[in-house]
């Protein structure tokens, strides 16, 4: 009886000791398994960050870029404005000296016995300046309209913009 204890509690310590193996064993390859997925998972974490920061110079690149394109809409209506200006300016020195130019040909009718020819010239001289005077006005209004289209693509581009910074913040 005490050799069948015996051999009892022997079956019984050599199977604690293959058991308590086994689990090393596992133990073991699950360390090695977690190791291999913890740096697949470092080299995966590794390339998010290389894209985080790809992406975040391209939003900086974007955003200069809306600046930069905020910029020459800006000159580029300045320039629109100046020339406008000018071109109003010019109209109304040209409606002035139309104006000035039909008061002497109507002093001179009145006050002169201009021949028929004399006449005939002198209004044709005057049509020039009123067709001149008519294609200014259509220079002005040419300028009006172009200056309406710069403000509708101004505000196009702005609201281009205002969405594409509405992407790049979202």
């Amino acid at each position: 009886m005490l050799r069948d204890r015996g051999r009892v509690a022997e079956k019984v310590i050599s199977d604690l000791k293959r058991s308590g193996q086994e689990s090393v064993d596992q133990l073991m390859e699950k360390l090695s398994s977690n190791k291999k997925k913890q740096e697949r998972l470092d080299s995966e974490v590794d390339s998010i960050r290389a894209v985080i920061q790809s992406k975040e110079h391209e939003i900086a690149r974007k955003e200069d870029e809306v600046v930069g394109l905020k910029r020459l809409i800006e000159l580029e209506t300045n320039e629109k404005e100046m020339e406008i200006r000018r071109i109003r300016l010019e109209i109304e020195e040209q409606n002035k000296v139309i104006e000035n130019q039909q008061k002497i040909v109507k002093e001179l009718i009145v006050l002169n016995d201009y021949t028929q020819t004399d006449l005939i010239q002198a209004n044709s001289e005057l049509q020039s300046r009123i067709r001149e005077k008519n294609d200014l006005q259509l220079i002005y209004l040419d300028a009006d309209q172009e200056t309406a289209n710069l403000h509708f693509r101004h505000n196009t581009l702005t609201d281009q913009a205002g969405k594409f910074e509405k992407q790049i913040t979202a």
